[in-house]
């Protein structure tokens, strides 16, 4: 099954407050009207930018890695729950995306205040082996039924749109929220 961010989709409902991100929907996403894919090794959901005026606008796909009951360090998707994003200026990554987007790039985006994890990320990657514990970003979505792993295809371009709206919303003082929610 191969979806992509062109496929129509039904309006979500707005929220109240500021600027929020929404994974909505781990593993399908009604909105999409996509099938549900539990995978051993990772879970497909749906990023939305959360508009106040406007109501949820789909940005992209996520790929992150499983659930799981204990926490596996680097193995072990993020809990539901709310989650403020800042930039993170230091670390590998930041210096490689540095390299790779030098006119653009002013720090990583950062997930914070998650209980029992540190240093979750959203970056590029196509496959739960590109990730260890953060959130991945694509603008198609394939699955192989014989492998049970799910695929990201068109990584930067959508991280690039997402980067942008993020580090626009920080720069202007702008708390961003990502709120996580299994459905």
């Amino acid at each position: 099954m191969t979806l992509s961010r062109d496929r129509p989709r039904r309006a979500g409902e707005g929220r109240e407050f500021g600027f929020k991100i929404a994974v909505i929907a781990r593993g399908y996403s009604a909105c999409l009207d996509a099938i549900k894919e539990d995978f051993s090794e990772d879970n497909l959901g749906a990023l939305f930018w959360d508009d106040p005026g406007e109501g949820l606008e789909f940005l992209c796909f996520t790929l992150e890695d499983q659930f799981q009951e204990v926490k596996v360090p680097g193995e072990t998707r993020i809990p539901d729950g709310c989650y403020p994003l800042t930039l993170r200026t230091y670390g590998g990554m930041h210096e490689r995306y540095l390299q790779r987007y030098p006119s653009l790039h002013k720090g990583m985006i950062e997930i914070r205040e998650v209980p029992g994890f540190t240093h979750i990320l959203i970056h590029t990657g196509n496959t739960d082996d590109h990730t260890a514990g953060c959130l991945l970003v694509g603008d198609e979505v394939r699955t192989n039924e014989g492998k049970r792993k799910g695929f990201l295809g068109n990584s930067r371009p959508a991280y690039l749109r997402l980067y942008r709206q993020v580090t626009w919303q920080i720069e202007q003082g702008h708390q961003v929220i990502l709120d996580v929610v299994s459905r």
